[in-house]
Protein backbone atom coordinates (compact mmCIF):
# COMPACT_ATOMS: atom_id res chain seq x y z
CA UNK A 1 0.00 0.00 0.00
CA UNK A 2 2.77 2.17 0.13
CA UNK A 3 2.65 3.22 -3.34
CA UNK A 4 -0.97 4.57 -2.99
CA UNK A 5 -0.17 6.22 0.33
CA UNK A 6 2.80 7.95 -1.41
CA UNK A 7 0.16 9.30 -4.53
CA UNK A 8 -1.87 10.30 -2.22
CA UNK A 9 0.34 12.41 -0.31
CA UNK A 10 1.26 13.54 -3.38
CA UNK A 11 -2.40 14.47 -4.46
CA UNK A 12 -2.26 12.21 -7.04
CA UNK A 13 -6.16 12.05 -8.58
CA UNK A 14 -7.71 9.19 -8.46
CA UNK A 15 -10.29 8.02 -11.57
CA UNK A 16 -10.54 4.49 -11.16
CA UNK A 17 -10.80 1.54 -8.33
CA UNK A 18 -10.74 -1.73 -10.25
CA UNK A 19 -11.43 -4.99 -8.75
CA UNK A 20 -10.22 -7.50 -10.85
CA UNK A 21 -8.56 -11.21 -10.76
CA UNK A 22 -4.29 -11.40 -11.43
CA UNK A 23 -2.82 -14.32 -12.55
CA UNK A 24 -1.04 -16.29 -9.77
CA UNK A 25 -1.92 -13.03 -7.47
CA UNK A 26 -5.71 -13.59 -7.27
CA UNK A 27 -7.52 -10.55 -5.68
CA UNK A 28 -5.96 -7.68 -6.39
CA UNK A 29 -7.06 -3.65 -7.44
CA UNK A 30 -5.87 -1.88 -9.78
CA UNK A 31 -5.80 2.04 -9.64
CA UNK A 32 -5.86 4.23 -12.35
CA UNK A 33 -5.07 8.19 -12.22
CA UNK A 34 -6.34 10.70 -13.77
CA UNK A 35 -2.81 11.19 -15.34
CA UNK A 36 -3.70 7.88 -16.54
CA UNK A 37 -1.03 6.48 -14.58
CA UNK A 38 -1.45 3.14 -13.40
CA UNK A 39 -0.56 0.71 -10.40
CA UNK A 40 -1.62 -2.66 -9.35
CA UNK A 41 -1.95 -3.58 -5.00
CA UNK A 42 -2.48 -7.24 -4.11
CA UNK A 43 -5.44 -6.47 -1.56
CA UNK A 44 -8.78 -6.50 -2.37
CA UNK A 45 -10.68 -3.06 -3.17
CA UNK A 46 -12.17 -2.69 0.40
CA UNK A 47 -8.75 -2.55 1.86
CA UNK A 48 -8.08 -0.38 -0.87
CA UNK A 49 -10.73 2.07 0.22
CA UNK A 50 -10.39 1.95 3.56
CA UNK A 51 -6.93 3.32 2.98
CA UNK A 52 -8.50 5.74 1.47
CA UNK A 53 -11.01 6.78 3.64
CA UNK A 54 -8.31 6.74 6.06
CA UNK A 55 -6.02 9.07 4.52
CA UNK A 56 -9.29 11.45 4.29
CA UNK A 57 -10.23 10.82 8.08
CA UNK A 58 -13.47 8.93 6.87
CA UNK A 59 -15.44 6.54 8.36
CA UNK A 60 -16.76 4.33 5.66
CA UNK A 61 -19.57 3.19 7.27
CA UNK A 62 -20.93 6.65 8.65
CA UNK A 63 -20.32 7.48 5.45
CA UNK A 64 -22.56 5.29 3.69
CA UNK A 65 -25.43 5.74 6.43
CA UNK A 66 -25.07 9.22 5.45
CA UNK A 67 -25.56 8.58 2.07
CA UNK A 68 -28.61 6.10 1.90
CA UNK A 69 -30.59 8.53 4.16
CA UNK A 70 -29.42 11.44 1.65
CA UNK A 71 -30.41 9.46 -1.69
CA UNK A 72 -32.80 7.44 -0.16
CA UNK A 73 -31.49 4.31 -1.39
CA UNK A 74 -29.63 1.40 0.77
CA UNK A 75 -27.36 0.16 -2.04
CA UNK A 76 -24.53 1.02 -4.57
CA UNK A 77 -24.24 4.37 -3.27
CA UNK A 78 -22.11 7.20 -4.23
CA UNK A 79 -18.95 7.87 -2.06
CA UNK A 80 -17.65 11.47 -1.75
CA UNK A 81 -14.62 11.19 -0.39
CA UNK A 82 -13.15 14.21 -1.62
CA UNK A 83 -13.86 17.81 -2.73
CA UNK A 84 -12.75 15.88 -6.33
CA UNK A 85 -13.07 12.24 -5.46
CA UNK A 86 -16.75 11.34 -5.89
CA UNK A 87 -16.76 7.22 -5.63
CA UNK A 88 -20.23 5.44 -7.80
CA UNK A 89 -20.11 1.91 -7.98
CA UNK A 90 -20.31 -0.28 -11.14
CA UNK A 91 -20.66 -4.43 -11.79
CA UNK A 92 -16.84 -5.07 -13.51
CA UNK A 93 -16.59 -9.05 -12.85
CA UNK A 94 -18.06 -12.41 -11.81
CA UNK A 95 -16.92 -13.00 -8.37
CA UNK A 96 -14.86 -16.55 -8.35
CA UNK A 97 -14.65 -16.80 -4.39
CA UNK A 98 -17.19 -16.67 -1.45
CA UNK A 99 -16.19 -12.75 0.08
CA UNK A 100 -14.69 -11.17 -3.46
CA UNK A 101 -16.32 -7.73 -4.71
CA UNK A 102 -17.97 -7.72 -7.78
CA UNK A 103 -17.85 -3.81 -8.10
CA UNK A 104 -15.40 -1.21 -8.76
CA UNK A 105 -15.55 2.53 -8.12
CA UNK A 106 -14.86 5.38 -10.58
CA UNK A 107 -14.79 8.75 -9.78
CA UNK A 108 -17.52 10.44 -11.03
CA UNK A 109 -15.58 13.90 -11.87
CA UNK A 110 -13.42 11.10 -13.93
CA UNK A 111 -16.07 10.07 -16.43
CA UNK A 112 -16.01 12.03 -19.60
CA UNK A 113 -19.21 9.43 -20.65
CA UNK A 114 -21.25 6.81 -21.05
CA UNK A 115 -21.22 4.33 -24.39
CA UNK A 116 -24.49 4.67 -25.91
CA UNK A 117 -24.86 1.32 -27.30
CA UNK A 118 -22.58 -0.94 -24.57
CA UNK A 119 -22.19 -0.79 -21.16
CA UNK A 120 -19.15 0.89 -20.87
CA UNK A 121 -18.10 3.93 -18.95
CA UNK A 122 -14.85 5.82 -20.50
CA UNK A 123 -12.87 8.00 -18.27
CA UNK A 124 -11.24 11.44 -19.47
CA UNK A 125 -8.27 10.39 -19.85
CA UNK A 126 -9.70 7.96 -22.91
CA UNK A 127 -9.56 4.54 -21.09
CA UNK A 128 -12.84 2.32 -21.25
CA UNK A 129 -14.25 1.01 -18.41
CA UNK A 130 -16.85 -1.81 -19.33
CA UNK A 131 -19.26 -2.87 -17.03
CA UNK A 132 -21.51 -6.02 -16.74
CA UNK A 133 -24.35 -3.29 -15.57
CA UNK A 134 -26.78 -2.49 -17.59
CA UNK A 135 -26.48 1.07 -19.81
CA UNK A 136 -29.77 1.88 -17.67
CA UNK A 137 -28.30 1.38 -14.40
CA UNK A 138 -24.97 2.87 -15.58
CA UNK A 139 -27.26 6.11 -16.07
CA UNK A 140 -28.78 5.42 -12.64
CA UNK A 141 -25.88 5.77 -10.69
CA UNK A 142 -24.41 8.54 -12.62
CA UNK A 143 -27.20 10.91 -12.08
CA UNK A 144 -26.92 9.91 -8.26
CA UNK A 145 -23.11 10.97 -8.83
CA UNK A 146 -24.61 13.86 -9.89
CA UNK A 147 -27.13 15.09 -7.34
CA UNK A 148 -24.03 14.00 -4.52
CA UNK A 149 -22.25 15.95 -6.45
CA UNK A 150 -24.75 19.20 -6.78
CA UNK A 151 -25.64 18.75 -2.97
CA UNK A 152 -22.14 18.06 -2.06
CA UNK A 153 -21.10 21.48 -3.53
CA UNK A 154 -23.92 23.43 -2.33
CA UNK A 155 -23.17 22.63 1.19
CA UNK A 156 -19.86 23.75 1.03
CA UNK A 157 -21.01 26.90 -0.50
CA UNK A 158 -23.30 27.54 1.57
CA UNK A 159 -21.23 26.91 4.35
CA UNK A 160 -18.49 29.88 3.23
CA UNK A 161 -21.55 32.21 2.76
CA UNK A 162 -22.02 32.03 5.82
CA UNK A 163 -19.18 32.26 7.58
CA UNK A 164 -18.56 34.99 5.22
CA UNK A 165 -21.42 37.15 5.74
CA UNK A 166 -22.22 36.47 9.38
CA UNK A 167 -22.68 39.76 10.99
CA UNK A 168 -24.38 40.77 14.15
CA UNK A 169 -27.22 42.31 12.26
CA UNK A 170 -30.16 41.09 9.53
CA UNK A 171 -30.79 42.94 6.73
CA UNK A 172 -33.87 43.16 4.60
CA UNK A 173 -34.07 41.01 1.81
CA UNK A 174 -33.39 42.58 -1.43
CA UNK A 175 -34.78 41.82 -5.04
CA UNK A 176 -31.55 40.29 -5.97
CA UNK A 177 -31.99 38.53 -2.77
CA UNK A 178 -35.53 37.05 -3.29
CA UNK A 179 -34.35 35.80 -7.11
CA UNK A 180 -31.76 34.26 -5.85
CA UNK A 181 -33.56 32.22 -3.43
CA UNK A 182 -35.93 31.56 -6.24
CA UNK A 183 -33.63 29.65 -8.06
CA UNK A 184 -32.25 27.60 -5.19
CA UNK A 185 -35.74 26.67 -4.62
CA UNK A 186 -36.09 25.60 -8.38
CA UNK A 187 -32.65 23.67 -7.81
CA UNK A 188 -33.70 22.19 -4.93
CA UNK A 189 -36.89 21.19 -6.95
CA UNK A 190 -35.47 19.54 -9.82
CA UNK A 191 -32.75 17.64 -7.34
CA UNK A 192 -35.88 16.03 -5.71
CA UNK A 193 -37.71 15.11 -8.92
CA UNK A 194 -34.67 13.79 -10.03
CA UNK A 195 -34.42 11.76 -7.08
CA UNK A 196 -37.92 10.70 -7.24
CA UNK A 197 -36.76 9.54 -11.07
CA UNK A 198 -33.95 7.35 -10.08
CA UNK A 199 -36.12 5.42 -7.22
CA UNK A 200 -38.43 4.12 -10.47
Amino acid sequence: MKTLKEALEKQERIACLLTLYEKDSGNCTKVIFSNNREILLYQSIHSVLKVIAKHYSLDLNELRKKQQKLLNDKNYIPLPISRDILLISVKTRFPKVKGDSSISYINYYEIDRIDKKEPILYLKGGKPIQSLNSIATLKKRYVQGEICSKLQNSSQNFNFEIAESAMPYFLPATKGDIKAIARELENLKELLNRILITKK
